[in-house]
C-alpha cells in the first residue's frame, strides 16, 4: 500500500517481543496496550474512506489441530484450558470488536481464513454477522472461496473470506484446472528396516504458503472496497 502511495500501518505480534518486566505488548491486541493502538489505528481512518485486513492466527482453528483444539464445526470453540486455545478464542473475540468498530466508522473490512478453519463457526463472528445483518439488510456481509495456487502458491490450498463489500468477489477466479505435463515430486517414499513408510523431502518441496501473493491482490483493488480516491490500509496480521 505504501508503494502505491496509501497510508498504511502494519500490526503484528512478531514486530515486537514483551521484553522482561514488561507487562504488555502493543503489537499484541490480547494484551491492553496492543488492543488500544489497534483501536487508534482504526480511529485514524478517514470516516467511509479506509480498508482493515484480519488474518487472524488460524493454527488453532483448523482441521489439522483439532485433536489438541478440540474444535469442530458443532463446537467450534474447542477446549479453551488449552492455553493456545484459550489464546486464539480471546483473539478473535477481540477482532470482532474491531471489526464492529471499522463498521461503525464506515470502512470496510476483509478476513480470511483457511478452507479447514472452523473460524466462521464460532458463536462470537456468527453473532456479529447476524447483528451486521438485522441492522444493514442481506447486503451487510459477503464471503468467497478462492484457491491459493490460482495466485502463484505452490499447492491449491483453498482459502475463503468474509467482508462487508462485494468486492471480495473478484478473489474467486473459479474451476481450478490440473495443467498436463510432468509434476514435479515432493517427496521420496521408502520403507525402513521396519518395514515403516517413510518419506523424505524432496528439492523441490516448498512452504505451503506463497506471502503476500493473495494478499496484494486484496490491496490491489482496495480502492474499489472503499470506492474513495484514497485508502488508509491497516493490517492485522497472523499473530
Amino acid at each position: 500500500m505504501r508503494n502505491k502511495s496509501f497510508k498504511s500501518g502494519r500490526f503484528d505480534k512478531k514486530y515486537n517481543q514483551r521484553h522482561p518486566g514488561h507487562r504488555s505488548n502493543f503489537m499484541d491486541i490480547n494484551d491492553p496496550s496492543g488492543f488500544l493502538l489497534a483501536c487508534y489505528f482504526i480511529l485514524r481512518g478517514c470516516p467511509d474512506n479506509f480498508f482493515a485486513m484480519f488474518a487472524v492466527m488460524c493454527s488453532s482453528f483448523t482441521k489439522m489441530n483439532a485433536g489438541t483444539s478440540k474444535r469442530s464445526k458443532c463446537s467450534s470453540m474447542g477446549f479453551d484450558a488449552f492455553p493456545s486455545v484459550s489464546y486464539s478464542n480471546k483473539l478473535l473475540e477481540r477482532s470482532v470488536l474491531l471489526i464492529y468498530l471499522v463498521t461503525a466508522l464506515g470502512g470496510t473490512w476483509f478476513l480470511e481464513q483457511p478452507s479447514q478453519s472452523v473460524l466462521e463457526y464460532y458463536p462470537t463472528f456468527r453473532k456479529m454477522l447476524l447483528d451486521l445483518f438485522n441492522v444493514q439488510g442481506g447486503d451487510a456481509v459477503f464471503d468467497t472461496r478462492w484457491w491459493m495456487c490460482q495466485y502463484g502458491a505452490p499447492t491449491p490450498k483453498r482459502h475463503y473470506a468474509y467482508s462487508n463489500s462485494d468486492k471480495i468477489y473478484l478473489l474467486n477466479q473459479g474451476k481450478l484446472y490440473v495443467k498436463c505435463g510432468q509434476r514435479s515430486q515432493t517427496v521420496s517414499r521408502k520403507r525402513n528396516a521396519e518395514g515403516k513408510q517413510c518419506y523424505t523431502g524432496t528439492k523441490h518441496l516448498r512452504p505451503t504458503e506463497c506471502p503476500g501473493c493473495c494478499s496484494c491482490q486484496v490491496w490491489n483493488f482496495g480502492l474499489g472496497f472503499s470506492g474513495h480516491a484514497g485508502v488508509m490500509g491497516f493490517y492485522i496480521g497472523p499473530i
